[in-house]
């Protein structure tokens, strides 16, 4: 669910930064999720707030997204390892719940270290 990424930022994660050049060729930071393998954890916080339906044999949940987002804030700042998945050396995982990546790795590379920079040496 989408709106779980949305609740890591109000928790007080910060996103991880994924970087690719632009339609101008420039580099550019773009912000995505962490892993989300262990979102299903919150199922038993949530599922108070589903609205569910039947469409033929399929199952159909919706949920409200603002109190969806809200109460897994709330959740993932009591229990950061709740939204942990199966995998126990997952580093996304391990560093959404130390609070996201680093200042410092969010940055702007310089135009030497950027994949489009040509080596004059």
């Amino acid at each position: 669910m989408t709106v779980l990424h949305l609740a890591e930022s109000m928790a007080g994660r910060r996103r991880f930064v994924r970087w690719a050049n632009a339609s101008d060729g420039q580099p550019t930071a773009w912000d995505v999720g962490g892993c989300s393998a262990g979102f299903g954890r919150l199922e038993p916080i949530l599922v108070p707030l589903a609205r569910e339906v039947f469409v033929g044999p399929s199952r159909w949940r919706a949920f409200p997204a603002q109190a969806t987002a809200e109460v897994a804030a709330v959740a993932m700042r009591a229990d950061p390892e709740i939204t942990h998945c199966p995998a126990p050396g997952c580093l996304r995982c391990r560093d959404a719940i130390a609070g996201g990546p680093l200042e410092w790795a969010m940055a702007r590379p310089s135009p030497a270290s950027s994949p489009s920079a040509t080596s004059t040496a």
